[in-house]
């Protein structure tokens, strides 16, 4: 995970749309994977299909408390999102 060199979007400022530049996170697909891999530690799932789609099948509580435990684990310095810069 690591913030990008910059985005932009359009946004409303006291009335006015204008473009607005920040640092967004990216989460690169190792993050995810190992996310996964810790996810499926932790809690029981069950593999199966939706339709004729491969699925992973699990409790929303468990999914619940494995992300509350998530959101308090010490995770790599990335710098906070700035609500947005005006243009200069």
């Amino acid at each position: 995970m690591h913030a990008s060199p910059g985005s932009g979007a359009p946004v409303t400022d006291t009335g006015r749309r204008v473009w607005a530049w920040f640092e967004d996170i990216e989460m690169d697909a190792e993050s995810f994977e190992e996310l996964g891999r810790d996810f499926e530690r932790e809690v029981p799932v069950r593999r199966g299909s939706v339709g004729s789609a491969a699925a992973r099948l699990f409790s929303q509580r468990a999914d619940g408390r494995f992300r509350g435990r998530l959101a308090t684990r010490p995770r790599p310095l990335i710098q906070p999102l700035p609500a947005f810069r005006r243009p200069g």
